[in-house]
């Protein structure tokens, strides 16, 4: 499972808007929001 996949099904199941834009960004805010480690 990739972390964009990880970070847009983290973010429906907690029914929030998805903010990030760009796989980077979307890298970014699901480290932020602790939905993917250092290490994945």
């Amino acid at each position: 499972m990739t972390t964009t996949k990880k970070y847009v099904d983290f973010k429906i199941a907690r029914n929030e808007a998805i903010t990030a834009v760009g796989s980077t960004a979307i890298i970014e805010a699901a480290y932020a929001e602790g939905v993917i480690g250092i290490a994945t």
